[in-house]
Protein backbone atom coordinates (compact mmCIF):
# COMPACT_ATOMS: atom_id res chain seq x y z
CA UNK A 1 0.00 0.00 0.00
CA UNK A 2 1.40 3.40 -0.89
CA UNK A 3 2.37 5.77 1.89
CA UNK A 4 1.79 9.36 0.84
CA UNK A 5 2.46 10.77 4.31
CA UNK A 6 -1.17 11.33 5.32
CA UNK A 7 -2.37 10.47 8.80
CA UNK A 8 -5.53 8.40 9.20
CA UNK A 9 -7.28 11.51 10.51
CA UNK A 10 -6.28 13.48 7.40
CA UNK A 11 -7.45 10.71 5.04
CA UNK A 12 -10.83 10.53 6.78
CA UNK A 13 -11.30 14.31 6.82
CA UNK A 14 -10.34 14.69 3.15
CA UNK A 15 -12.43 11.67 2.10
CA UNK A 16 -15.52 13.03 3.82
CA UNK A 17 -14.93 16.48 2.35
CA UNK A 18 -14.61 15.10 -1.21
CA UNK A 19 -17.73 12.97 -0.68
CA UNK A 20 -19.81 15.94 0.53
CA UNK A 21 -18.57 18.44 -2.04
CA UNK A 22 -18.15 16.34 -5.20
CA UNK A 23 -19.77 12.92 -4.98
CA UNK A 24 -22.78 12.87 -2.65
CA UNK A 25 -25.28 14.33 -5.09
CA UNK A 26 -24.13 11.86 -7.78
CA UNK A 27 -24.68 8.70 -5.70
CA UNK A 28 -27.48 9.41 -3.23
CA UNK A 29 -30.12 8.07 -2.89
CA UNK A 30 -29.75 5.41 -5.62
CA UNK A 31 -26.60 3.84 -4.11
CA UNK A 32 -27.57 4.20 -0.42
CA UNK A 33 -26.09 1.47 1.75
CA UNK A 34 -23.33 0.54 -0.70
CA UNK A 35 -19.63 1.03 0.03
CA UNK A 36 -17.68 3.84 -1.59
CA UNK A 37 -13.91 3.95 -1.96
CA UNK A 38 -12.52 7.43 -2.66
CA UNK A 39 -8.99 8.32 -3.73
CA UNK A 40 -8.29 11.51 -1.79
CA UNK A 41 -5.52 12.45 -4.22
CA UNK A 42 -7.59 12.42 -7.42
CA UNK A 43 -11.23 12.44 -6.26
CA UNK A 44 -11.86 9.25 -8.27
CA UNK A 45 -14.19 6.75 -6.61
CA UNK A 46 -15.83 3.34 -6.91
CA UNK A 47 -19.14 2.15 -5.45
CA UNK A 48 -20.13 -1.47 -4.78
CA UNK A 49 -22.25 -3.54 -2.42
CA UNK A 50 -19.08 -5.22 -1.14
CA UNK A 51 -16.36 -3.25 0.62
CA UNK A 52 -13.47 -5.21 -0.92
CA UNK A 53 -14.91 -5.00 -4.44
CA UNK A 54 -15.17 -1.20 -4.27
CA UNK A 55 -11.55 -1.03 -3.05
CA UNK A 56 -10.30 -3.42 -5.75
CA UNK A 57 -12.12 -1.57 -8.53
CA UNK A 58 -10.62 1.75 -7.49
CA UNK A 59 -7.15 0.23 -6.91
CA UNK A 60 -7.26 -1.19 -10.46
CA UNK A 61 -7.71 2.32 -11.89
CA UNK A 62 -5.58 4.10 -9.29
CA UNK A 63 -2.80 1.79 -8.02
CA UNK A 64 -1.30 4.57 -5.88
CA UNK A 65 -4.60 5.73 -4.41
CA UNK A 66 -4.72 7.06 -0.86
CA UNK A 67 -8.10 5.59 0.00
CA UNK A 68 -10.99 6.55 2.21
CA UNK A 69 -13.82 4.00 2.45
CA UNK A 70 -17.29 4.91 3.60
CA UNK A 71 -20.89 3.88 3.14
CA UNK A 72 -23.22 5.90 0.92
CA UNK A 73 -25.84 7.70 3.00
CA UNK A 74 -24.26 6.86 6.38
CA UNK A 75 -21.75 8.65 8.62
CA UNK A 76 -19.42 5.63 8.68
CA UNK A 77 -18.91 2.33 6.89
CA UNK A 78 -19.20 0.19 10.02
CA UNK A 79 -20.76 0.39 13.45
CA UNK A 80 -18.85 -1.08 16.35
CA UNK A 81 -20.46 -2.28 19.53
CA UNK A 82 -18.93 -2.79 22.91
CA UNK A 83 -17.98 -6.41 23.60
CA UNK A 84 -20.02 -6.03 26.79
CA UNK A 85 -23.24 -4.98 25.10
CA UNK A 86 -26.16 -7.32 24.73
CA UNK A 87 -28.68 -7.62 21.87
CA UNK A 88 -31.33 -5.55 23.69
CA UNK A 89 -28.95 -2.75 24.71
Amino acid sequence: MPDNGYTTKEVVARGKEIYREQIQELVEPQEKGKFIAIDILSGDYAVDGEHITAVRRLRKRRPDAEMYVGKVGYPSAYRFRSPFSFPND
